[in-house]
């Protein structure tokens, strides 16, 4: 947490898709996956757990993925392994702990590292946590003590956040200091004599901040709350190394202490006085950089099954239900294995529960070098496959360009694939899309040799799935240390809250400030007087305008401002003991109106346009209500700032200043006690006479008091325009209510304020309160997602806290459903959709959040960068995958670990058959279970988890041989291991642009400053446009290549289309490898022709510019050549000349310079000579291997005999079926040498094939002669029969050569609907 590398993991959560829909989307495209979905409404609980290419066997068996993570909470039915006890069949075993066993069916290595330098995570001095002592202040009177506290202060709230970390990590000190009594007075001679040069006795005691207060040094039972050795003494006390505390809310604190001087030097040792000079430094605590669990949260354990999670639990009838339910939502690649890096100290049980105290970071703690600490040990446990959903965090205040450019993480990652090609890396871009319009990619995601994630949006129907197994507690309170527990908790951080929560706010101090019902500012009245016709009126906040926490609090902490509050008041009045034995009860009346603090100044203090003040003002208003003149005289009137001399531009001041507190006026130094007409806290007056109308709905200045002024009176127009809380004109004894204000915000720039309007004519006491919360709130867990008003409640605020367009609670209403009460999913996807109300989630939308490029390498004017990034994008929505209790113990005893693996809580999950509909109808929080087996979450981190398992599944299709015919052959081992450039290639080629759109955030640049006077002008950031961006070509820097469509790539026997594939190496620059073949015609709806480069780059110098960090450049382009005939218009012939097109990789007009793999794809070509070409441009550091991926309507290798195809495979038709067995092959083969001469010839096969022209015979003998003798072999016989059986489209090996690259032709030519032609 102390590198900038190693900031942060995402907080992806509370948001939307299915992570076996998700599945199916990558495997076969989007519309497979609906119609998977779709078979989930249908048949309930029988819904589908596997997508086609897990029923080919291809679920990355064979294969084992690393990740490095959060943790891992391995009791969950994901990861739970079987103990293999019949005795006990519900026992499970722990982990194989910093050790592999590869014969457990799911987690072979769990790995966390204790050294705290493996990842930075040592003490480090906090800059604002030190103490230097010197001769100026050193000053310890004799037998006394002085004392520190470390935060200085606030120390509460600060001890829970970064860079202290103090209440969950510890700290450590380290301290170096002398005492000298040398010229030091002293009680026993004359002050300053310093006669006596007297070694003293300095004492250190290091103590936590809850015990500083009451520790006494002279107490033996107080000395054992020590954190240091305080029975050291000295004249010098010093640390060699520092000191680790142990966890500490509040910080800690520190006693220097007198003990007098040193009896063998002198006999005077009483009244010594000493000075003390040197340094205390607190520092960060020493911090493990991992553990054996996960939290709450479970970032790691839901990112990790979604690449290779699978279900088992013991084989017992109680666990039927949940384990078909779970099984469900599989990961990527449920047969791979997994070996995990756990990376964050996190797993402390206590943490999920704040009464009791607990030990945890928050920082994600990377190993500092990737090549020697963090994939070594996976890569040794044969992970080939590796996940990295972490990276840089953007600090507050900085811009997205903080973390990104080409920094020492992304070079680590490069480092390694580099040495170890066979490694495929695996990232997440981040989800800092909406911060920057484009760079928003971060390290290590930047990386050259991976392949860097980001998330689009899913399929729209997928929502209402996955919204009830949310957890609602999580979505209001985002992302709380303590989700669980905000302001309705019995207990927080150790402490029992109040019956009258007096003490919940600083309870609440140290826990972040985002629960939404967490109460910004409380405002309680006891018995408060307010006289007959009189104002009781009180700012809230009630500070200064002069106080720079008013600003910070509301804009920041509050967010008022740009946000909104949410309000709830409740007073009640009584009447007040009688004044006189004369007066008579009347029943209490009073109005309550709430105003912006700019309303209220403008109603009651705006002097300036006061025709009381200020009668002859054309402008003037006839009222600000005025104080009360006779209080006002008599300096009893109370109030709450003044307003200052406005023509010397004199500001509010401080509530001290007001007069009923009888301070002196400060700003003029004089002591007569101030009086102040502008000073309010009640007091809009009008005395009433008998019979007369008090408190007029307006006023009328030419009315004039005794007295010949304006008399004051009371706008009751004014008030009940602008108050909040409309309508505030009802009057009774007792008035409540609850509103949200979203409208004007920038009218509470400075807060808010509470009027009590007494319409009496005799005095009350009011009792109650006001509170003001996030403006999301009553949206708690017992509200939202129910019923009525609930429910409402849920579509306008649920999801509104989440950062998502749309609530999860309504999702697409009907026509229907909108005449009714509450917002409810529709049953089935065919319901009839509102389209004025439904906002569409769709496949083809790119979520806004997802970082992307260009990369920059500079801020604020980036460079130019072609760098694509990230280079994929997967479903990211709701992905519903394994969920973490925060308990790797969650059911047995010691050592028991039974599985975790409920079913969810919410009475409409899905596939409950017991309901029709889906709903978001989770009671509370004691009704959610967070022990259920999944939960969704979303964001780049789990859209990288589905794409390492993509990558899994595409090695496992390799090395079971599947290449090239299409048919699994074990014998076949080209693959056995496949590079990490053939797997990138082969994702990337498979890779299709959504097509839709994205949004793209655009920011206002701040003013510069006067280059002269370094003036800036004043500026606030105004809100960003948001503007749709269409995705109609990829790459782009938004989605980079695309989604993945692995039955676009992986080839199979009944493939419409042809893969190709070549491994190939450079030894020097300037060098063309061409591969030459046909293609068929392709219409326009046919299968495109995409051809993809990749190779492995050398790694960079960390801190290299982006735009440059490509060491070895490839170019890839590809040569389309046809007959171009056409008539001439001078001769009026017809001519035809061979004519070549040229595309450049990833459709740019001039050759690519910064990224590492590239892509041609023609959507539509007649059948035509390609020529695919790669030139070694730059070789910086040689030699250069590279892998080549084409797939498209390639002409298969015997396309010649598919008009003979039935005619050739009746020969091998046996007992109704074709048989490949040798006996029946050599059998046929003879059938056709009929002259026995061990070969057939074109002759043979007219004579025995007898539809067979002469032409298509001979075409047929080139397609299937491999050594070029014009004769058909047995074993080329054998082959042909091999590919006509399945029809396989297997293509031709294509003519390959090798010389000098013409650069020139290859980097200069056109793209994609090519204007220039080059014929001959």
């Amino acid at each position: 947490s102390r590198r900038p590398e190693v900031l942060w993991v995402e907080h992806v959560a509370r948001h939307r898709s299915h992570s076996y829909v998700a599945g199916w989307a990558l495997a076969a495209g989007p519309s497979l996956a609906k119609a998977a979905l779709a078979a989930v409404a249908v048949n309930g609980s029988g819904s589908p757990r596997s997508n086609f290419l897990q029923t080919r066997g291809l679920d990355g068996s064979g294969q084992v993925v690393g990740v490095a993570d959060t943790g891992l909470d391995w009791d969950n039915c994901f990861y739970w392994e079987n103990a293999g006890s019949t005795t006990y069949p519900e026992r499970g075993k722990a982990p194989p702990f910093n050790t592999v066993d590869p014969n457990r069916r799911k987690l072979v290595g769990y790995y966390y590292y204790s050294d705290c330098s493996v990842c930075g995570a040592c003490p480090s001095n906090v800059t604002d946590d030190v103490t230097v002592l010197t001769t100026s202040n050193g000053l310890i009177a004799s037998k006394s003590q002085r004392q520190f506290t470390f935060p200085a202060s606030n120390g509460l709230a600060l001890s829970y956040q970064e860079p202290r970390m103090y209440a969950y990590t510890g700290g450590a000190v380290v301290y170096s200091l002398k005492a000298t009594t040398t010229n030091v007075s002293s009680n026993k001679w004359a002050p300053g004599a310093g006669a006596y040069d007297v070694p003293p006795i300095l004492q250190v005691f290091v103590v936590a901040r809850a015990d500083l207060d009451t520790f006494d040094v002279t107490k033996a039972s107080d000395r054992l709350k020590c954190l240091n050795s305080c029975s050291d003494t000295g004249a010098s006390l010093s640390t060699t190394t520092p000191i680790s505390l142990k966890t500490s809310p509040g910080g800690y604190g520190v006693i220097l202490y007198n003990a007098g001087a040193d009896i063998a030097s002198t006999n005077q040792v009483e009244g010594m006085h000493i000075i003390v000079s040197g340094t205390i430094q607190f520092m960060s605590g020493y911090t493990k950089c991992g553990d054996n669990g996960d939290d709450l949260a479970g970032h790691g354990t839901h990112v990790a099954a979604a690449a290779v999670g699978d279900v088992a639990t013991p084989n017992l009838p109680k666990y039927s239900d949940a384990r078909t339910f779970a099984s469900t939502y599989r990961g990527m690649a449920p047969g791979a294995k997994l070996f995990f890096t756990d990376v964050q100290l996190n797993a402390d049980s206590n943490c999920n529960d704040p009464s009791q105290p607990c030990t945890r970071s928050t920082a994600v703690t990377v190993p500092v070098d990737l090549t020697a600490q963090l994939f070594p040990d996976a890569y040794a446990a044969g992970a080939r496959v590796h996940v990295d959903a972490w990276g840089c965090q953007v600090p507050s205040g900085e811009t997205s360009s903080y973390c990104a450019g080409y920094p020492t993480q992304a070079v680590g990652i490069d480092s390694f694939v580099s040495k170890n090609p066979d490694f495929l890396v695996v990232t997440s871009v981040g989800d800092n899309g909406t911060m920057s319009t484009s760079g928003s990619v971060t390290s290590p995601a930047t990386c050259k040799n991976c392949l860097s994630v980001g998330f689009s949006a899913s399929i729209n129907a997928q929502y209402r799935r996955a919204a009830p197994l949310r957890d609602p507690m999580k979505d209001i309170c985002k992302a709380c240390s303590y989700p669980d527990y905000c302001t309705l908790s019995p207990s927080i951080g150790g402490s029992v809250v109040n019956s009258d929560k007096s003490n919940l706010q600083t309870l609440m101090a140290p826990l972040e400030k985002c629960c939404n019902d967490t109460i910004h500012v409380s405002f309680p009245l006891d018995q408060q007087l307010v006289p007959g016709q009189e104002f009781y009126a009180v700012f809230l906040p009630n500070k200064s305008t002069v106080d720079a926490t008013l600003v910070t609090d509301i804009r920041g902490l509050y967010g008022w401002s740009s946000s909104g509050s949410r309000i709830e008041y409740n007073f009640t009045a009584t009447p007040a003991a009688y004044t006189t034995p004369s007066d008579s009860a009347s029943p209490a009346n009073i109005q309550v109106l709430i105003l912006s603090r700019t309303d209220f100044y403008d109603y009651f203090e705006a002097g300036t346009t006061s025709c009381f003040d200020t009668p002859a003002a054309s402008n003037c208003r006839p009222n600000p209500c005025i104080s009360n003149l006779a209080k006002r005289q008599a300096g009893t009137e109370t109030c709450m700032s003044r307003l200052g001399d406005q023509s010397v531009g004199d500001p509010y001041l401080p509530l001290s200043y007001c007069s009923n507190n009888g301070v002196v006026d400060t700003d003029s130094q004089s002591t007569t006690i101030m009086s102040d007409r502008y000073c309010h806290q009640a007091n809009c007056y009008q005395d009433p006479k008998p019979g007369e109308t008090y408190w007029v709905s307006g006023c009328d200045p030419t009315v004039m008091d005794n007295l010949g002024n304006p008399r004051p009176c009371c706008d009751d127009a004014y008030l009940y325009t602008f108050c909040l809380n409309q309508p505030c004109n009802v009057s009774a004894a007792t008035q409540s209510g609850t509103f949200q204000h979203t409208t004007r915000l920038s009218t509470v720039r400075m807060g808010y304020a509470l009027v009590i309007r007494n319409l009496g004519l005799q005095s009350v006491l009011v009792s109650g309160s006001l509170t003001i919360r996030n403006v999301a709130y009553p949206c708690t867990v017992d509200q939202c997602c129910s019923v009525g008003v609930a429910a409402e409640c849920c579509s306008r605020n649920y999801t509104a806290n989440t950062a998502e367009a749309l609530s999860a609670c309504s999702y697409c209403q009907t026509t229907e459903q909108l005449s009714g009460k509450a917002p409810v999913f529709y049953s089935t996807p065919t319901t009839v959709k509102n389209p004025s109300v439904c906002t569409h989630y769709d496949e083809t939308t790119l979520d806004e959040r997802t970082s992307r490029g260009t990369v920059p390498s500079d801020w604020p004017t980036p460079a130019v960068s072609k760098r694509f990034k990230p280079d994929l994008v997967a479903p990211g929505h709701n992905i519903i995958s394994a969920n973490s209790d925060g308990d790797t113990s969650t059911y047995g005893g010691p050592g028991e670990v039974w599985v975790q693996c409920d079913l969810p809580s919410a009475r409409d999950f899905p596939g409950n058959t017991l309901s029709g509909q889906y709903g978001c109808d989770v009671d509370s929080a004691s009704t959610y279970s967070k022990t259920q087996a999944v939960r969704p979450d979303s964001g780049s981190s789990v859209a990288a988890g589905l794409i390492g398992g993509a990558a899994a599944v595409v090695r496992q299709y390799l090395a079971l041989g599947y290449y090239p015919t299409g048919v699994q052959d074990p014998t076949n081992t080209r693959f056995a291991s496949a590079s990490e450039s053939l797997v990138r290639a082969m994702l990337i080629n498979s890779a299709q642009s959504l097509g839709g759109t994205v949004n793209v955030y655009t920011y206002q640049t701040q003013p510069a400053c006067d280059s002269e006077s370094g003036i800036c002008p004043a500026w606030v950031q105004p809100a960003p446009t948001v503007q749709a961006v269409n995705l109609d070509r990829s790459p782009n820097p938004y989605e980079g290549f695309g989604m993945p469509l692995l039955s676009s790539v992986l080839n199979f026997d009944t493939s419409t289309f042809s893969l190709y594939i070549a491994e190939n190496n450079f030894t020097q620059p300037g060098i063309m490898h061409t591969y030459s073949f046909q293609t068929l015609n392709t219409p326009n709806t046919g299968t495109p022709l995409q051809v993809t480069l990749v190779w492995t780059d050398p790694p960079a110098a960390a801190g290299s510019a982006v735009d440059s960090v490509l060491v070895n450049d490839l170019d890839l382009t590809v040569q389309k050549a046809y007959v171009n005939t056409y008539i001439e218009v001078n001769t009026g012939n017809t001519v035809s000349k061979l004519t070549y097109d040229y595309f450049l990789g990833n459709n740019d007009t001039t050759a690519d310079t910064a990224n590492t793999a590239e892509k041609v794809i023609l959507a539509t070509h007649p059948a035509v000579n390609m020529t695919v070409m790669v030139a070694s441009t730059r070789l910086s550091r040689g030699p250069q291997r590279y892998s080549l991926v084409i797939t498209g309507q390639l002409r298969p290798k015997y396309w010649a005999w598919q008009g003979a195809r039935l005619q050739v495979l009746a020969l091998i038709y046996v007992n109704g079926a074709y048989s490949l067995a040798d006996s029946t092959v050599q059998s046929s083969f003879k059938s056709l040498d009929r002259f026995s001469r061990g070969y057939v010839t074109v002759e043979d096969m007219m004579l025995k094939l007898t539809t067979l022209s002469e032409a298509d015979a001979r075409a047929m003998m080139t397609d299937a002669d491999d050594n070029g003798d014009r004769v058909l072999q047995l074993s080329e016989w054998k082959d042909a029969l091999g590919a006509l059986v399945p029809n396989s489209r297997r293509i031709k090996e294509p003519s390959f050569a090798s010389g000098l690259a013409n650069l020139t032709t290859t980097t200069t030519t056109t793209t994609s609907s090519p204007s220039t032609r080059f014929s001959s």
